[in-house]
């Protein structure tokens, strides 16, 4: 009821500006914000796998439907294994998912669960989305300008796979639209909660494209943010006459550091 939807406001007014002091309070530690995107991921990629998988395979459950479904699998992959080269674009889905969920919580909460473990779980697993996207933009590396290439393939490749499931190439749901908010997003059947059920196909049209153009448009402007944080990151560490030094955990970057050990190793005998 209207209680509940107030209470949800709150919480997730709290959860969003708890995250984000929390993210300013990491800004000058990034050997431990180097962890903590690695634990994230690896958590978020190992717990979501598993859920999927076993709803796949008893057919309980839902699909993985919804951008922040993706969002969890790919940051989860892109931390996990160290793909350096589309680091942007996996913090970048991650921190839109989780303040897209957050804000959509603040503002229309009447999109939650009715069942109380799916709301804590929602809460949890997109905070984490939000903080490991936010570590791993304005908290750890510089991203270069050519990864902006990676980022609008890997976007325009997930908004291919949301038409894909409202075409029932994936998944024949009885109904795309109902079950899926990344659906509604991209119908530009949102706009249907905001301006009623008066509004004409025209009208969701806009919906749809306003909303995509801003995702889009969102993409340089984090990435600018991204070189102006770090770079006063890096130079609050030379006043401190310290370095300053990100860490990419990962499979990958392991494996690289594995083999140069032993390319030493046999330099040095």
């Amino acid at each position: 009821g209207f209680r509940m939807s107030v209470i949800y406001s709150m919480i997730s007014l709290v959860v969003l500006a708890s995250s984000i002091v929390f993210l300013w309070l990491m800004r000058h530690h990034p050997k431990i914000n180097s962890w903590l995107i690695f634990g994230i991921a690896v958590f978020l990629l190992v717990y979501k796998s598993c859920e999927y998988s076993y709803y796949a395979i008893t057919h309980t459950g839902y699909s993985p439907v919804e951008f922040s479904h993706l969002s969890y699998l790919i940051f989860g992959a892109v931390f996990t294994f160290g793909f350096a080269k589309i680091g942007l674009f996996g913090a970048f889905v991650a921190l839109l998912s989780g303040f897209g969920f957050l804000v959509g919580a603040i503002v229309s909460p009447s999109f939650m669960a009715d069942d109380l473990y799916l709301v804590i779980a929602g809460y949890i697993s997109h905070t984490l989305l939000f903080i490991g996207g936010g570590l791993a933009l304005f908290d750890h590396k510089y991203y270069s300008w050519k990864q902006i290439y990676g980022t609008y393939i890997g976007l325009f490749s997930m908004l291919m796979y949301g038409v894909l499931i409202y075409t029932g190439v994936l998944y024949h749901l009885d109904d795309p639209v109902g079950s899926s908010n990344f659906i509604k997003m991209i119908t530009g059947e949102f706009m249907v909660s905001v301006f009623g059920e008066g509004i004409s196909v025209f009208g969701k049209c806009i919906g749809a494209i306003a909303l995509v153009s801003l995702i889009l448009a969102a993409v340089p402007v984090i990435l600018c943010m991204n070189n102006l944080i770090v770079s006063c990151h890096v130079k609050y560490f030379e006043k401190h006459n310290d370095v300053y030094e990100p860490v990419l955990h990962g499979f990958l970057p392991y494996l690289n550091r594995v083999m140069d050990r032993r390319e030493e190793r046999k330099n040095n005998v």
